[in-house]
C-alpha cells in the first residue's frame, strides 16, 4: 500500500477551516486505497539564506504597497499587540486552544516534526507528496519551499491539490521565487479558477481546479463527525466572521432583530479580543468552548448563516444552508482575500448569496430545491474529475 504524505496548514494550526480540509485530504485520500497522513511540518527560518529571502520579501511588499493601506496595516497591527486580554479572556481562549489541539489529533499524521533542514528525510518513509490545500502559496510563505515540495526526491510523484495563494505575486522578488518553486511540481491542481488563469499567463502552465477537500466529503459524511451538543433547541443565525468588518456584524444584528432570531457566533475566534465584534457581543450568545466539529454541526442546523469565510461558504453550500458572504477586507485591493469566496460562488452560480460589503436584502431570494438540487449535481460531478485527478496522479 502507497504511503502518501501531505503537506499544509495542519501542524499546530488553529484555523478551523484548515484543520477540516486536513482531516478531509486523509479521509478521500484513504478511500483510494492508500495510507495517507499529514506531514507534522514547523516552518521556521533556520537556514541564513532563507532568512535573507525573508527580509527580502517583506521589504518589497512594504515598498509595493500603497501609503493608504500601509498605515491601515501598521494601526491594526499596533492595535493586536496592544490589546491586553485578561485572564478569564484568556481561560477561555485556552478552551479553543485545547479543543484545536484535540481534533489535531484525530487527523492521521506523521511521528516525527520537521523543519526544513529536515524534511528531505520524509522522503525515506513517503512513497508520494502532496502539498495543499489551503492557502499554502500565499506569497507571505514563499520563504517555506516545503509548500512546493522543494524536499521531495525527483522520483517520486511530487502533487499540488487545490492549492491557493490568497493573493498573486506582485514585486519582482515574489514572482521570480514563485516561478521557480512552481516548476518543482509534477502533477498541479488549484482551488481557484482565479489561480489556474495565472498560472497559465504567467508560467504558461495548464492547471486543473479541483474542489476543496471538504468538498470532497458529503453532508452525511461530514454529519457523523459532527458534536451536535452545543447546537443551540430554538432557531438560531449562526455567525463565522474571520476579518475586521463591522458593516457585516451590523448586518447580522438588524437582520436578527428583524426575525426574532437569537444569534450564536465565535469571540475571540483569531486569539483576541476583536473591535469589530461589539455589536456582536452586545446581542449575540458567544460560544467559547468550541473545536472544529462543533462549527460544523452549527453550521448544519443554523437557519441562516453569516460569513466571511471561505470553509463556513462551503459547509453552507454542503448543507444547502441559506447563508450571506462578506467581503472580508477591501474588495478592489491588490491584496483581497475574498477571491476565493468570489471564484467558488461564481463556479457554482451561487452569487446571489454574496453581499460584499454591502446590506442583506430585506426579503431574499429563497433557494427552491431546484436550484439547491442542481447545486448538488455540479458538486458531485466535480467530486468525481477531483477523484479522477487524485486516481491519475498518485496511483
Amino acid at each position: 500500500m502507497k504511503k502518501i504524505g501531505i503537506i499544509t496548514h495542519y501542524y499546530g494550526s488553529r484555523n478551523i477551516g484548515g484543520l477540516l480540509q486536513s482531516y478531509a485530504m486523509c479521509v478521500a485520500l484513504s478511500k483510494l486505497e492508500v495510507k495517507a497522513e499529514q506531514i507534522c511540518y514547523r516552518p521556521v527560518l533556520e537556514d541564513p539564506k532563507i532568512r535573507v529571502l525573508a527580509v527580502r520579501l517583506k521589504v518589497e511588499q512594504i515598498l509595493h504597497c500603497p501609503p493608504k493601506q500601509l498605515v491601515k496595516k501598521i494601526t491594526e497591527k499596533i492595535l493586536k499587540i496592544k490589546k491586553e486580554t485578561n485572564a478569564k479572556e484568556q481561560r477561555k481562549i485556552d478552551l479553543q486552544w485545547k479543543r484545536f489541539k484535540e481534533f489535531e489529533k484525530i487527523i492521521p499524521h506523521s511521528q516525527d516534526i520537521y523543519t526544513d533542514t529536515t524534511l528531505t528525510k520524509a522522503n525515506e518513509i513517503y512513497d508520494a507528496f502532496v502539498c495543499g490545500s489551503d492557502v499554502i502559496w500565499h506569497p507571505g510563505n514563499l520563504m517555506h519551499p516545503a509548500y512546493y515540495l522543494q524536499f521531495a526526491d525527483k522520483n517520486k510523484s511530487r502533487i499540488s491539490y487545490a492549492a491557493s495563494m490568497g493573493r498573486l505575486p506582485e514585486t519582482v522578488t515574489e514572482k521570480k521565487e514563485f516561478s521557480n518553486n512552481i516548476r518543482n511540481i509534477s502533477y498541479i491542481s488549484v482551488r481557484e479558477r482565479s489561480t489556474a488563469d495565472y498560472l497559465k499567463k504567467t508560467e504558461d502552465i495548464d492547471a486543473r481546479v479541483v474542489l476543496d477537500p471538504t468538498l470532497l466529503l458529503d453532508a452525511e459524511e461530514w454529519t457523523t463527525l459532527e458534536k451536535v451538543e452545543v447546537v443551540p433547541k430554538d432557531p438560531y443565525v449562526f455567525c463565522y466572521f474571520l476579518g475586521e468588518n463591522e458593516k457585516s456584524r451590523e448586518n447580522a444584528v438588524e437582520f436578527c432583530k428583524k426575525r426574532n432570531l437569537q444569534m450564536i457566533y465565535l469571540p475571540y475566534i483569531m486569539g483576541y479580543a476583536r473591535k469589530a465584534d461589539i455589536a456582536l457581543n452586545q446581542y449575540g450568545n458567544g460560544i467559547y468552548n468550541y473545536g472544529p466539529e462543533d462549527v460544523v454541526a452549527l453550521i448544519h442546523h443554523a437557519e441562516y448563516v453569516f460569513t466571511d469565510s471561505f470553509h463556513a461558504v462551503v459547509f453552507s453550500t454542503i448543507y444547502n444552508k441559506k447563508f450571506f458572504a462578506f467581503d472580508r477586507d477591501e474588495r478592489n485591493s491588490t491584496y483581497s482575500i475574498n477571491a476565493r469566496i468570489n471564484d467558488f460562488l461564481k463556479e457554482y452560480e451561487l452569487q446571489d448569496h454574496y453581499v460584499g460589503n454591502g446590506t442583506v436584502p430585506s426579503e431574499e431570494e429563497d433557494n427552491t430545491p431546484e436550484l439547491r438540487s442542481a447545486v448538488q449535481e455540479k458538486l458531485e460531478k466535480s467530486r468525481l474529475e477531483s477523484y479522477a485527478f487524485l486516481k491519475r496522479t498518485l496511483l
